[in-house]
């Protein structure tokens, strides 16, 4: 319920523990994202955009209480379930008011090298939405 922006993570831990994890940063977003679990807790990692290692306290993942670290990948995951199954839930919650997208940034979709050199370089924290005339 609370939007934290912050190059590591670390800020976030005034709202911990959390019971899920999501994170396509890697890292030290990730690494801290672990450190912040709730017993039985789960960290998703499905990106590498900030680094690709993380370094993690293993003895405190293990005291943890249970914990799950789970690495997605689009291309293996749509052979275990359809996308199309996942962006029909993902509508269905922005219809009832579940999930809400922080739009920063809309444009046409010519303007898509920019936005996407922009995002790549974190200039904005929301999510871009690119209109196809």
């Amino acid at each position: 319920h609370e939007v934290v922006v912050t190059e590591d993570g670390a800020a976030t831990s005034a709202f911990a523990p959390y019971d899920i994890f999501f994170d396509a940063i890697g890292g030290p977003t990730l690494a801290n994202g672990i450190a912040m679990l709730a017993p039985r807790g789960v960290a998703v990692t499905y990106g590498i955009t900030g680094s690709t290692e993380a370094t993690i306290d293993v003895a405190r993942f293990y005291r943890g209480g249970n914990l799950t670290l789970h690495g997605f990948q689009i291309f293996p995951s749509l052979g275990i379930e359809p996308a199309s199954v996942a962006l029909r839930r993902l509508a269905s919650m922005l219809e009832h008011g579940t999930l809400r997208a922080h739009v920063e940034v809309e444009a046409p979709w010519t303007a898509i090298g920019r936005v996407a050199q922009d995002l790549w370089d974190r200039r904005f924290s929301g999510k871009a939405v690119l209109h196809v005339e």
